[in-house]
């Protein structure tokens, strides 16, 4: 993802705003906020969140509030 394609503050504000979402296992409505912040429908906003879970996963994997195993329960797409 490009700065641009981030209205008011590019990538890593708005990723510093969805990320605590993301850690505390509260998919839906980061996947809400993707969706809104880039104009992208819900299987791509699923790909977005699968992929910036996956980066935290490796940056930061302490920080989950929900492990790894039940991560994704109940979120089907």
């Amino acid at each position: 993802m490009r700065d641009e394609t981030v209205p008011g503050g590019g990538v890593d504000r708005f990723w510093s705003e969805v990320d605590p979402l993301i850690l505390g296992g509260r998919r839906v409505p980061a996947l809400i906020r993707i969706r809104e912040t880039f104009g992208v429908g819900i299987r791509d906003g699923i790909d977005l969140l699968g992929e910036r879970y996956e980066t935290l996963q490796r940056e930061r994997p302490g920080d989950f509030t929900v492990g790894r195993d039940g991560y994704w329960d109940g979120f089907h797409s």
